[in-house]
């Protein structure tokens, strides 16, 4: 998102469903936030099977977006 949010205005944001690896209650904050917070979302991928998770990335540290 590159617009900022105006007073009264809301985005929602959510997986593409299915996903059996997107854990909800560590990963969302109760309704609503304060006026003037900043958000930051942290995108990862989980595959306990392997070593290195579902998705091979050479930059561990590109994983979070924010102010």
């Amino acid at each position: 998102m590159t617009a900022n949010l105006n007073s009264g205005q809301s985005l929602t944001l959510q997986n593409n469903g299915g996903d059996p690896y997107y854990l909800a209650p560590p990963s969302s904050s109760a309704p609503p936030l304060p006026t003037g917070q900043d958000v930051y979302a942290y995108v990862d991928s989980l595959n306990s099977a392997t070593t290195w998770g579902m998705v091979r990335e050479s930059n561990e540290n590109n994983n979070t977006a924010g102010p």
